[in-house]
């Protein structure tokens, strides 16, 4: 069955340091899937990024934050329908740039969007960084998919002066995460509001 293109618009944010990067060339992937089921898709690579470190100050209003960054990273994320938070793993978690983008964001940005979960383990396909990731995403109240992709060193060839993955497996999973993320986005933007009950009167 042929689904139907989703319009969505999928921010990617990358969160792997290295020159070149296995996490990096992950995401590519999974944006050119989401492209192909007709989603938008933007990436910010913390390669490229300038953010500042995370100023208390402003927790629960970033957009009171006078930094230029930080107002262009927000917008961007307050564009999009969904995202795609991708990292190696560092020291068993996430890396640090990525923890510090997150970190300038609030409830209120994250709520009730739905998220996909990537990155490298290393040596083996270890699960660390996208555990905690999806420990962080429920405490902004996003909707991290169940599907999440961890690949592993060997799941990449070098190529030039960077890597192509190689393993067929990863490319179904991938492409699996990213229908899972749309099939979220169109749920979600869909599903009827649930009416408050009033709380009881005169009741022990």
């Amino acid at each position: 069955m042929v689904r139907s293109p989703v319009k969505a618009h999928v921010l990617c944010l990358q969160g792997s340091l290295g020159v070149p990067s296995r996490t990096a060339v992950l995401l590519e992937l999974v944006a050119r899937l989401l492209q192909r089921q007709g989603a938008t898709t933007e990436t910010v690579d913390m390669r490229d990024v300038s953010l500042p470190q995370v100023d208390p100050r402003y927790h629960g209003a970033p957009e009171d934050n006078p930094a230029p960054a930080v107002g262009g990273f927000l917008a961007k994320v307050r564009a999009a329908d969904a995202m795609v938070w991708a990292s190696p793993v560092y020291h068993n978690s996430y890396s640090g740039a990525l923890k510090n983008a997150i970190d300038h964001l609030s409830i209120a940005d994250v709520r009730d969007k739905p998220l996909a979960l990537c990155g490298n383990g290393g040596r083996r396909a270890s699960v660390q960084a996208t555990d905690h990731l999806r420990i962080v995403a429920r405490s902004l109240h996003g909707i991290a998919v169940p599907l999440g992709v961890t690949t592993a060193n060997g799941d990449y060839a070098r190529e030039g002066d960077d890597f192509r993955i190689r393993e067929t497996e990863v490319v179904q999973r991938s492409a699996a995460m990213c229908d899972q993320l749309l099939d979220y986005v169109e749920k979600f933007r869909t599903a009827p509001e649930v009416p408050t009950r009033a709380p009881a009167v005169g009741r022990t």
